[in-house]
């Protein structure tokens, strides 16, 4: 009894010592009272205090992180949207990963359900197949490159989009698909195409005003086809006379009507040339906004004298200009007075031109107006009548045309 009543009071007091250094390894107050050092305890102690500071500083970092992380994301989300043109990521497998409303808008469904998907479940099979070339030649290749693509959307639009597409790199730099951004440029492409098609009605209808100046030597090759035809003809007539006529005067008259047969398809083949040459079709009225008109043909006639042409401005009286026409013999006109002008002013310090459209009662006055040294007061009487001219090259049909 009495050994173990002694070994429990050294029992307690080896408790009561070990209590404090216990009480601070697991992280509770300690005890008041002495305290024993026990530096097992007190190591493992300050390891455990050492660890949750640590997880105490991860923790902070984490959260910290996580809070950056969100405002980056937020931040992006903020500036795609903002940006009016269509913005993408896609994939190696070219699913869309991320779009923004306006790229959204462009295919026509929500960005939920875009996500995840490809090209090819929104267009057309044509359509996806080409976007999907040039995707695949973006991260195949690792470059960068400006694309124009065409783009029929589900509703129907036909729309034409000049396309900036990148490779998109992850964390350890390596191609992880595409990024791109495109820029509707269907109103420029729709102006493009216009301008092509008046460029071309004009230089047919360019051909077929040279034909005035053509005239004589048109006359000259076909008279010599006509004439030595009526020739042959006449000389076979001659030939050919005679009861019964003879064997060697039949054969020249067949064969001088032969080379007269063969002048005639010279003629027609000349004709057949000429023919192909003015062909432009009949002329088509209807209504013209020609303050569209002038504008283009601005575009077209400083074109044509390069970069060095004076500038050209427009003035309309703010109303709209419409008339009932053909608006590639109205384009013809403007473009040759503004050539005209554009050449009058060439060496003028400083050169002044202006084209102007006014209302002037029922009618619309569309004004060429120019710096350049002006009209003789000899030509200004002939000025309309053909082949009158005051330029070394000109040959003087234009205005009469």
């Amino acid at each position: 009894l009495a050994l173990l009543t002694a070994g429990v009071l050294v029992a307690s007091w080896q408790a009561r010592r070990l209590a404090r250094p216990l009480a601070l390894l697991a992280g509770r107050p300690a005890p008041a009272g002495p305290a024993a050092r026990v530096a097992e305890y007190e190591e493992l102690a300050a390891a455990v205090q050492g660890m949750q500071e640590a997880l105490r500083r991860e923790a902070a970092n984490s959260a910290r992180t996580a809070a950056e992380a969100e405002d980056d994301r937020r931040l992006l989300s903020s500036v795609m949207q903002s940006v009016p043109d269509p913005i993408f990521v896609k994939d190696l497998a070219l699913r869309y990963v991320l779009i923004n409303e306006a790229g959204a808008a462009v295919i026509g469904r929500p960005i939920e359900a875009i996500i995840g998907r490809t090209d090819a479940d929104f267009f057309a099979p044509a359509i996806a197949a080409a976007i999907a070339r040039v995707d695949r030649t973006v991260i195949e290749a690792d470059l960068f490159r400006e694309q124009e693509e065409r783009i029929v959307t589900p509703d129907g639009r036909d729309i034409w989009f000049l396309s900036l597409k990148g490779p998109w790199r992850d964390g350890r730099g390596e191609v992880a698909g595409l990024i791109g951004v495109a820029r509707d440029v269907t109103e420029r492409k729709l102006t493009e195409q216009r301008l092509a098609r008046a460029e071309a009605a004009m230089r047919r209808i360019a051909r077929a005003d040279s034909m005035a100046a053509m005239s004589v030597g048109l006359a000259h090759e076909l008279n010599q086809p006509l004439a030595a035809a009526s020739n042959f003809l006449r000389a076979a007539r001659r030939l050919s006379e005679g009861d019964p006529p003879e064997a060697q005067r039949l054969a020249l008259a067949r064969e001088a009507m032969g080379e007269a047969a063969g002048q005639v398809v010279r003629a027609g083949e000349i004709i057949h040339r000429l023919r192909d040459f003015v062909n432009r079709g009949d002329t088509e009225r209807r209504r013209i906004e020609l303050g569209v008109l002038a504008l283009e043909s601005v575009t077209m006639a400083r074109a044509a004298r390069g970069v060095e042409a004076a500038p050209v401005p427009v003035v309309m009286d703010g109303r709209s200009h419409m008339v009932m026409g053909d608006a590639v013999q109205l384009q013809q006109v403007t473009v040759n007075l503004l050539r005209n002008a554009l050449e009058a002013v060439e060496g003028r310090e400083p050169p002044r031109l202006m084209l102007r459209l006014s209302q002037a009662g029922p009618m619309i006055r569309m004004e060429v107006e120019d710096n350049g040294p002006g009209i003789p007061p000899a030509v200004l009487e002939r000025l309309f009548e053909p082949f009158q001219s005051t330029k070394a090259d000109g040959m003087g049909i234009g205005l009469s045309i």
